[in-house]
């Protein structure tokens, strides 16, 4: 997994040569020596099209044949997952992929300084009606470690996806758990929704998100840098 790439400003190439050619150097790599357990951190952008809500994990995957507006990240995601799983097939692997939606927390070069830079202007502008789903750090590592114990794991894939919540929600919890931000936060309509079931993996790996408001005092204990009041 390359999480703590920025990715921001990446071309098409660079997302497919970073996840699908490095899932395949890394997958000869544990096959060269001798290591069988694969757990594969793929990503919900993986998934093709319009969806239903909640989104589960049997929903069909994006394919070679996407249009060029796909988005890349999601593209290559897809493609690596893909081919992590004819590899699992040709050498025996016994892979376990996790598709986690947005990851926020302590270190992040992505999502939280965006958050962050909006937050903190003097009117804090944020989507009312923006529903984005996002999990903490945290909570993809403790369903890497699951994963890795539960032999029911082998051969199935898992949304790895934290409560339903809304950005001005998200906005709120960070103030309250001592964030930087704007004195003054403006909810503006913004209708967006996207929600993906955690049920496959809450009942086979047992498995469950932490409280955002947990996850952010967590945030910022570990990574205070300038993001506190």
């Amino acid at each position: 997994n390359a999480a703590l790439l920025p990715v921001r400003n990446w071309r098409r190439a660079d997302h497919l040569r970073t996840n699908v050619r490095g899932t395949e150097n890394v997958l000869a790599a544990a096959v060269a020596a001798g290591v069988r357990r694969i757990v594969h951190v793929s990503s919900v952008s993986a998934y093709a099209g319009r969806a239903p809500i909640p989104v589960s994990e049997d929903h069909p995957l994006l394919g070679e044949d996407a249009g060029r507006l796909t988005p890349a990240y999601g593209l290559s995601k897809a493609l690596a997952e893909r081919r992590a799983w004819q590899l699992a097939r040709e050498h025996r692997l016994a892979l376990t992929t996790l598709r986690p939606c947005l990851i926020y927390g302590a270190w992040d070069t992505n999502f939280m300084p965006i958050f962050v830079a909006l937050a903190k202007l003097p009117i804090a502008v944020m989507p009312a009606c923006t529903w984005l789903p996002m999990v903490y750090a945290g909570d993809v590592a403790e369903a890497v470690a699951l994963a890795l114990e539960k032999p029911v794991a082998i051969g199935r894939a898992y949304n790895v996806a934290g409560e339903d919540m809304s950005v001005w929600r998200f906005f709120r919890a960070w103030r309250e758990a001592g964030g930087r931000s704007a004195r003054l936060g403006l909810p503006v309509p913004f209708p967006y929704r996207r929600y993906y079931d955690t049920t496959r993996a809450r009942t086979e790996l047992g498995w469950r998100s932490r409280p955002v408001d947990e996850a952010l005092r967590e945030t910022l204990a570990l990574d205070p840098r300038p993001w506190r009041r």
